[in-house]
């Protein structure tokens, strides 16, 4: 049956499962550039979350009480980690910046350099490119599971 709202597209320019599978493709290359807030020198470069960083993220946000059982999931800690790993420009993990800065960790100098504001839209910014523009409560409740 053919659907006549379909765009046809042409044979030879379709993109197969070949195609995606190869090694010229990878979400690894997919970046996005954009000033944050109405300060033209908060321009960022982000790149797309990995699943693995995602998890080891996750993981590390989680709060657990001391018999073991996760109870909440601290935000921040979240939101950092999305920005530290995911971050290309300004690199918070540069040894420069940190030493600049007078600051010991990149979580510290996120912390100092961005408001609160600015760490949320980031850190959506960068779920977004990396197809996690999910509600934050869905995410949370995952990572008490």
């Amino acid at each position: 049956m053919y659907n006549e709202n379909i765009e046809h597209i042409p044979q030879e320019i379709t993109p197969t499962l070949d195609d995606f599978m190869s090694n010229e493709y990878t979400v690894l290359d997919r970046t996005e550039t954009f000033v944050l807030s109405i300060d033209p020198r908060k321009e960022f470069t982000i790149k797309t979350l990995t699943p693995r960083e995602f998890e080891a993220i996750r993981k590390r946000s989680v709060i657990v009480n001391n018999k073991g059982k996760v109870v909440s999931t601290s935000d921040a800690s979240f939101q950092t980690g999305l920005i530290k790993a995911c971050c290309v420009s300004p690199d918070f993990c540069s040894t420069k910046n940190l030493e600049t800065n007078n600051c010991s960790t990149p979580e510290d100098l996120i912390t100092k350099k961005l408001t609160a504001g600015e760490i949320m839209k980031l850190a959506f910014r960068i779920q977004k490119l990396s197809g996690l523009a999910e509600d934050m409560e869905d995410l949370i409740e995952e990572a008490k599971k």
